[in-house]
């Protein structure tokens, strides 16, 4: 599912044929407590990088800016690589 309140993708002249994927790493905090307005951002820019062809690296949170880039990212049948810690596995 498209994000909740972008714009359409046609209309921001954002392309979605990306002839070479790449590896984006984006950092965005898991936090519970974040602001409605920026976890519509991030899950926006995920949408929009999985229609690119591009792959998320962050820190595979399900909360927060890192949680909502996920979601955005896989409803766009993008693809995500978490990259976590050993201690906090």
């Amino acid at each position: 599912m498209p994000p909740q309140n972008p714009s359409s993708l046609e209309s921001q002249n954002v392309r979605t044929d990306c002839r070479t994927p790449l590896r984006v790493c984006c950092y965005g905090s898991s936090s519970k407590h974040t602001k409605e307005i920026y976890i519509a951002e991030a899950q926006s820019l995920g949408y929009i990088l999985g229609k690119r062809d591009h792959i998320c690296v962050n820190g595979a949170g399900a909360t927060g800016c890192m949680g909502a880039m996920n979601q955005g990212v896989l409803e766009a049948d993008g693809s995500v690589v978490g990259v976590i810690h050993i201690m906090f596995v």
